[in-house]
């Protein structure tokens, strides 16, 4: 019989993974179970866009896409951040009228929280 304290089980990861999207002006996100929640707005000016938090003062510099301004702010945002937001906030119901623009930003990964993929 081995001894299992020669190969010690690595210990459970308890982050959860979360998406950024941006669907017309909004910057939703989306955690496992797939609640979706409105978090913030993604502006365009001159081709430049910056993706604004509606709480907290999280805002990006500029950027050439939108993609990449959702990209910074996954930079800024912390597991517990965004976790708080989604015990907090109901669903969000997306209303596209002719359909939505849907640009994927990042999701989580288990090394650091909401690194950009």
């Amino acid at each position: 019989m081995s001894d299992r304290s020669d190969h010690p089980e690595p210990p459970a990861c308890l982050e959860r993974p979360f998406r950024l999207f941006a669907v017309e002006q909004r910057v939703l996100a989306q955690n496992v179970d797939g609640k979706v929640i409105d978090i913030g707005v993604m502006e365009s000016k001159d081709g430049r866009f910056c993706a604004r938090m509606d709480s907290g003062g999280f805002a990006t510099e500029p950027k050439r896409s939108a993609e990449l301004a959702l990209k910074a702010l996954v930079g800024e945002l912390s597991f517990n951040y965004l976790d708080g937001l989604f015990t907090t906030r109901a669903s969000a119901k997306p209303r596209c009228a002719g359909g939505c623009r849907i640009i994927r930003g990042s999701s989580s990964s288990s090394t650091r929280p909401f690194r950009a993929t």
